[in-house]
């Protein structure tokens, strides 16, 4: 697995063997190999990798519950 930064360098010519090998270099340095889910346990293959970075984003971005009460007395502060 590994993150393309989707940049063009290029503009319709053909890679040299420099961008070729920087590309390369990326590609080997954003590789995600192993990874450790809430629980310690470590995740190897691409599928388990994806799924605890999901379950990490997705606890990281729900919503929070609030209570109406709470609202109510922060609007009534006047701030």
């Amino acid at each position: 697995m590994w993150v393309d930064n989707g940049v063009q360098d290029r503009f319709g010519e053909d890679p040299s063997l420099h961008h070729l090998m920087k590309e390369r270099k990326r590609q080997v340095q954003r590789t995600v190999h192993m990874i450790h889910d809430k629980n310690g346990s470590a995740q190897t293959s691409s599928i388990d990798i994806l799924r605890v970075f999901a379950e990490h984003f997705k606890r990281k971005y729900d919503t929070i519950p609030v209570s109406g009460e709470c609202i109510k007395r922060l609007v009534d502060c006047n701030l």
